[in-house]
């Protein structure tokens, strides 16, 4: 009932879970043992958080900035493909 195809995929599956399950895990080990107060300073600007909050801040901000750049690398490659196929 399930060809090789399916096998693939549920082996593909558990390692991603498995994948994100110690993710989380060294992540809470992260927050749990970084829970001093850290001050930081930008532009004038100063703020005192904990240390796992800011670093949690800092890489969202880095996935949502990469994922755009990723996204709109993406569109410039398709665009130039799409150009120079008409020119042809």
């Amino acid at each position: 009932m399930c060809s090789d195809g399916c096998n693939e995929r549920v082996d593909h599956a558990v390692a991603l879970y498995g994948g994100n399950l110690l993710f989380a895990a060294a992540l809470i080990t992260f927050a749990a043992q970084n829970l001093e107060i850290v001050t930081m300073s930008f532009l004038g600007f100063t703020a005192r958080v904990p240390l796992a909050l800011l670093a949690a801040g800092v890489y969202l901000l880095g996935t949502v900035t990469g994922g755009s750049l990723l996204a709109l690398l993406r569109q410039s490659i398709e665009g130039a493909k799409r150009r120079k196929v008409a020119t042809r």
